[in-house]
């Protein structure tokens, strides 16, 4: 919406973006805690993954995440960045469905800004 109400600024810009990055471990505490089931992140085999998706993986390592998120949040403090869990708690009814919990807890645990659980 910035880019929008301001295009003398960011005309010709590129510009990465990104809220926040938790890792793996991170990921399914937050979306364990908000689904009230146990998961877990594991790396599978390359071999085993689908081949549009191993290309992905191999490419991602090659090339990781340029986007740095600190400068990038210093750069724009007006923007309400999201975390995974504030996207997580959004889309929690679907992650349920999606994951096969029954339903989701009536009220959610409460989760850390930065990444996890608290």
């Amino acid at each position: 919406m910035l880019a929008l109400e301001k295009p003398d600024v960011f005309t010709g810009e590129r510009i990465e973006v990104a809220s926040d990055a938790p890792m793996g471990e991170e990921a399914a505490s937050t979306l364990a805690a908000l689904l009230g089931r146990g998961l877990a992140a594991r790396q599978l085999a390359r071999a085993d993954l689908p081949p549009g998706l191993a290309a992905l993986f191999a490419w991602l390592e090659r090339h990781p995440s340029p986007v740095d998120i600190a400068a990038l949040h210093r750069r724009f403090p007006g923007i309400a960045w999201h975390t995974f869990g504030d996207w997580a708690r959004q889309q929690r009814i679907w992650l349920a469905e999606a994951s096969n919990t029954a339903s989701p807890p009536a009220k959610a645990p409460k989760l850390c800004a930065d990444h996890g659980t608290g």
